[in-house]
């Protein structure tokens, strides 16, 4: 077991719907939820060891913003072209996470 916890974040149709404006603005074809799933695949961060959920949605919370700027960065680096509002809520409101509290690392055993 790692001393570790795993953070799951999925796209929600807003931040579908920004991703498709950059690729709209470059001449590229846009995408759907399940396009991005299949063809992006979803990311997952290491995040600190957490005991219970309640504290690992506090720490969510208090970081949010390197993981929405982590995925905004994953589309384009030009800050220019990133939502204005890059609060809390909007995290929410553009992607679903996941917690996964237990993280074995089998790097070694397999």
């Amino acid at each position: 077991m790692m001393d570790a916890s795993i953070l799951i974040v999925y796209p929600k149709q807003p931040f579908i719907d920004w991703v498709n404006d950059q690729l709209k603005r470059d001449n590229l074809p846009t995408i759907t939820i399940e396009n991005y799933n299949d063809e992006c695949g979803v990311h997952s961060y290491l995040i600190p060891d957490f005991e219970d959920l309640s504290k690992a949605k506090r720490w969510l919370k208090k970081n949010y913003i390197v993981l929405f700027e982590e995925e905004l960065t994953s589309w384009t680096i030009d800050e220019t072209d990133w939502p204005e509002d890059l609060s809390y809520k909007t995290f929410l409101k553009w992607f679903e996470v996941e917690f996964n509290l237990m993280v074995f690392d089998l790097r070694d055993t397999c």
